[in-house]
């Protein structure tokens, strides 16, 4: 059942003076822009929309705990009258309609908007999104700019419209992508640059001195949706190409690989951890995918060099660094990966 039943006399007051904000976000990313706006003197958060409880775990399905995400969390320890919507259906869109919302900030909320729910406020709905549009539209652009091997990205503040990502831009900001970032790392970098953009710029749309700029939609490029067989490794990359691979996806869906055994059934493993490679072994002889071992680190060879293991673990079984693993697992030294 959707969590919006909304009584007349529990809608939230106008306060004079005040710009009333319903903000639609759901995880880790969004949160900074939340608690900005939440601090906001100015600002009056009327409402807080975010997914339903996911559940998690292993088991049956009705087994499973409820995951409750940071922006639920946040709005209830605010006070802030929560949404949790299976569906932006008409029911829902009436309900904020009554609340006469200022502007709706979007961050990280999961689905389009309804072109009625945009309608629903004076200044129709903005979204903080997490690359240089019109690159990497969707809802990955973090993992779509490490597994690429980006040197920058950023912040882009857009009104919204009924696409994808489609909207016109009020302004970028751009961070640096450092060469061993990984996805949490980048996520909470632009999780703060873009609640400070967010807080830089909210004023001035809010008195139109700023004109949004349409997107040059020739350049436009979609994100990969992740899912878990992203993670599985293929030796005939090169070594640059998995360390991205490593970074994007780490911690999910993670990086994973196949041993491949004499007369047995191939064994998957995960691999936790990479790291390049600087040693000086004749790689000319090994195939991509050889295990081999360069002063007891634990490295396998790519399309052009090699990679190093540092953490791994067997199916089934619990994590271990690479150096620990080869000692309960000798025949590992000289295995090959597929």
């Amino acid at each position: 059942m959707d969590k919006f039943d909304l009584r007349e006399n529990d809608l939230p007051k106008k306060d004079d003076g005040l710009t009333r904000v319903l903000f639609m976000g759901t995880g880790i990313f969004a949160s900074p822009s939340l608690e900005t706006l939440i601090t906001d003197k100015n600002i009056k958060v009327i409402g807080v929309v975010t997914k339903p409880d996911a559940k998690i775990g292993r088991g049956k399905k009705s087994d499973r705990a409820l995951h409750e995400n940071p922006i639920k969390e946040a709005s209830i320890k605010q006070g802030v009258r929560l949404f949790q919507p299976v569906s932006l259906d008409e029911k829902f869109v009436d309900q904020i309609k009554e609340m006469e919302p200022t502007i709706i900030v979007v961050v990280s909320y999961g689905k389009i908007l309804p072109k009625t729910l945009l309608q629903s406020a004076e200044f129709g709905a903005i979204n903080v999104h997490a690359s240089l549009l019109p690159k990497f539209r969707g809802a990955s652009p973090i993992q779509n700019a490490l597994l690429l091997g980006e040197k920058e990205t950023g912040i882009s503040i857009m009104q919204m419209d009924q696409g994808l990502d489609t909207g016109p831009v009020f302004t970028q900001a751009i961070t640096t992508i450092t060469p061993e970032v990984t996805t949490p790392e980048l996520t909470n970098i632009l999780a703060k640059q873009g609640a400070q953009t967010l807080e830089k710029v909210l004023p001035d749309i809010l008195t139109s001195k700023i004109k949004a700029i349409d997107q040059d939609q020739t350049k436009a490029t979609l994100c990969q949706i992740i899912d878990r067989e992203d993670g599985r490794i293929s030796w005939l990359t090169s070594s640059q190409d998995l360390l991205n691979k490593y970074r994007a996806l780490y911690p999910w869906p993670g990086l994973f690989t196949y041993w491949q055994r004499d007369g047995a059934q191939p064994l998957r493993i995960k691999i936790n951890k990479i790291s390049a490679y600087s040693g000086s072994t004749d790689l000319s002889a090994l195939q991509p995918g050889s295990v081999f071992l360069e002063e007891k680190v634990v490295c396998v060879r790519t399309a052009d060099s090699a990679i190093v293991i540092v953490n791994m673990q067997r199916q089934g079984k619990s994590a271990q660094d690479a150096s620990t693993f080869i000692n309960g697992n000798a025949e590992f030294a000289k295995a090959k990966l597929i």
